[in-house]
C-alpha cells in the first residue's frame, strides 16, 4: 500500500523498513516451523515406541516440510535503499497529459512475492487445533484413539463445519472477500496507471463472486484476470457448500424420519384395506350383474368393471409406494450442486437446476445389488493388499533381525531404513484392517437390518404360538 502511490511501485523509506521487519519475522517463523516438526516427529516416535525419531521420516513427510518452509519463506524482500524520494503517480499525471499504460503482462515484483504470503493462513488451522477443547480433552482423544480416529485439524474443521456451518462459511467468506478485493486492487490499474480503489475492487469481487458480471469493470492485466477466475470458481464452490448446508438443515433427522415413515405407513395400510374392500365389493357387483344376465355393454356393467379395475390399479400403486417407503427411510440423500444464484430473477431457474441435479444424483447412486458387487471387488482387493503387507512385515522384521545379529549400529542408514520400512508396513497393515472393518459396516445397510428384524419377529411369533399350543394340550392332559 505504501508503494502503490509511487511510479512503478518503487520503495519508500517506510516500505523498505517494513520489508526488513518482514524478513526478520520470516526467519523466526521458519525456525518455529522446523522446531514444530522436530517435536512432532519426536512425539510420534514416543507414541509408537520408536527409539530414534529419524525412523518416522518418510519422503512424503520431507516433501511436506520443504513445501511448508517454501510457503513461509516467500515474501517481498528489501532491495536497494531508497536514497531520494520518488514523485508520486498523481503528480506525474497532473504534469503530463499523455502516458503509456502498463502492458497486460505487467506485475509488480512486490505484489508477485506478496500474494504467496496469503498461503500462511494455513497456520490459522493449526492455531484452532491447539486451542480447541476437543484436542486438549484427554477423554475425547482416548475415544478417538480407540476408534482409530486422529484428532487433527482436518477432523476439527469437519466437526466445526458440522456443528456451526453458517458461522464457519460466513467467516471464511469474509476473509476471502477482503483478500480477494486487495488482490484485485494490487493487480489492476486505471487508465492513468493508478491502482484501482478498494471500494471499486470490492464491487468487482461481489459481481464476480455472484457470477453476475455487469461488465462495468474489467481486469487490465493477466494477473487481474487470474484473480477474477479464482474468485468466480470460489463463488461456485461456496454456492455448492451453501446448498449442501441448506439441504442438511431441511432434511429430517433420524427420529423425525422414523415418525414420518410411521405416519405414512399407517396411511398406506389404511388405504390398502379400503382398496382391497373395494376390489371385493366391485368384483361381487360385477358377478351379481353377470348372474342377472345383464348385458356386458350396459352402462351399469361397464361402470362396475371400471371401478373394479381402478381399485385393483390403486391397490398395486399403494403396494409399490409401501415398497418405496422402505427404501426411502433407509438411504440419506446427499445433494451436491455446483450452481450459483446469479440474481433474484434467475432464482426459479436455479431451483429447477438443483432439482434436476438431485434427480441425476439419485439415478447415479448404486442400487442394492450393484453395491454388493462393488463391496465384493473392494474386499478382494483389500485382502490381496493385506497379504502383501503381512509378507512385507515378515520380510523387514527378518531384515532388522539379521542386521541386529551382525551388530550393525542402530544409527546406521541401513538399520534405520529397514526399521522405517518395517514400521511403514505395520502401519499400512493396520490401515487395511481398518478399511476392511469400514467396508463391512458400509455393506450392511438398513434394509438387511429390517429384514433380519422381521424374520426374527416372525420366528418369535411362531415359537410363542407353539408354546401356547403345548400349554393348551398340557392343561388338557
Amino acid at each position: 500500500e505504501l508503494t502503490f502511490s509511487q511510479i512503478d511501485n518503487n520503495d519508500t523509506i517506510s516500505s523498505w523498513s517494513i520489508k526488513i521487519v518482514i524478513s526478520l519475522s520470516t526467519v523466526v517463523l521458519i525456525g518455529f516451523v522446523v522446531q514444530y516438526h522436530h517435536l512432532d516427529l519426536s512425539l510420534y516416535a514416543v507414541n509408537n515406541s520408536i527409539a530414534d525419531y529419524r525412523v518416522a521420516i518418510t519422503y512424503q513427510k520431507i516433501l511436506l516440510i520443504v513445501l511448508e518452509i517454501l510457503v513461509c519463506a516467500v515474501h517481498p524482500m528489501p532491495r536497494s535503499f531508497p536514497r531520494h524520494s520518488n514523485p508520486s503517480v498523481e503528480n506525474i499525471n497532473s504534469n503530463s497529459s499523455t502516458f503509456n499504460r502498463y502492458p497486460l503482462s505487467y506485475i509488480s515484483v512486490d505484489v508477485a512475492l506478496g500474494f504467496p504470503m496469503f498461503a500462511r493462513v494455513y497456520l490459522l488451522c493449526r492455531f484452532v487445533m491447539f486451542h480447541s477443547h476437543v484436542f486438549h480433552d484427554i477423554s475425547s482423544r482416548s475415544v478417538g484413539y480407540l476408534n482409530k480416529i486422529s484428532i487433527d485439524y482436518v477432523f476439527l474443521i469437519k466437526a466445526y463445519l458440522q456443528q456451526y456451518p453458517v458461522s464457519c462459511l460466513t467467516t471464511v467468506c469474509i476473509i476471502v472477500f477482503f483478500i480477494g478485493s486487495w488482490c484485485t486492487r494490487a493487480c489492476d490499474y486505471t487508465p492513468t496507471n493508478e491502482h484501482v480503489s478498494m471500494p471499486q475492487a470490492m464491487w468487482f469481487f461481489i459481481v464476480t463472486f455472484t457470477t453476475i458480471g455487469y461488465g462495468d469493470f474489467t481486469p487490465s492485466t493477466y494477473c487481474g484476470r487470474a484473480i477474477a477466475t479464482i474468485i468466480g470458481l470460489y463463488g461456485i464452490l461456496v454456492a455448492a457448500l451453501l446448498i449442501t448446508v441448506l439441504t442438511q438443515k431441511l432434511l429430517l433427522n433420524r427420529w423425525e424420519k422414523y415418525v414420518h415413515s410411521f405416519v405414512l405407513n399407517v396411511e398406506f395400510a389404511k388405504n390398502r384395506k379400503i382398496q382391497a374392500a373395494n376390489v371385493i365389493k366391485f368384483a361381487f357387483q360385477a358377478w351379481y350383474l353377470k348372474k342377472k344376465n345383464t348385458s356386458e355393454f350396459s352402462i351399469q356393467h361397464l361402470r362396475a368393471q371400471q371401478r373394479l379395475f381402478q381399485s385393483i390399479r390403486s391397490l398395486h400403486e399403494i403396494k409399490q409406494k409401501q415398497g418405496q417407503q422402505v427404501d426411502n427411510c433407509v438411504d440419506q440423500i446427499d445433494i451436491i450442486s455446483v450452481q450459483r444464484i446469479s440474481s433474484l430473477i434467475g432464482l426459479f431457474g436455479i431451483l429447477i437446476t438443483v432439482l434436476v441435479i438431485t434427480v441425476l444424483t439419485q439415478k447415479l447412486l448404486l442400487n442394492r445389488w450393484e453395491k454388493y458387487v462393488h463391496t465384493f471387488v473392494l474386499n478382494v482387493e483389500l485382502a490381496k493388499n493385506r497379504k502383501i503387507q503381512a509378507a512385507n512385515v515378515i520380510k523387514f522384521a527378518f531384515q532388522v533381525w539379521i542386521l541386529k545379529k551382525k551388530n550393525v549400529s542402530k544409527s546406521s542408514i541401513r538399520y534405520l531404513r529397514a526399521q522405517r520400512d518395517l514400521f511403514q508396513s505395520i502401519h499400512f497393515l493396520h490401515e487395511i484392517k481398518q478399511k476392511q472393518g469400514q467396508q463391512v459396516d458400509n455393506c450392511v445397510d438398513q434394509i438387511d437390518v429390517v429384514s433380519v428384524q422381521r424374520n426374527t419377529s416372525a420366528q418369535v411369533d411362531a415359537i410363542s404360538e407353539q408354546l401356547n399350543i403345548m400349554q393348551r394340550y398340557g392343561c388338557g392332559c
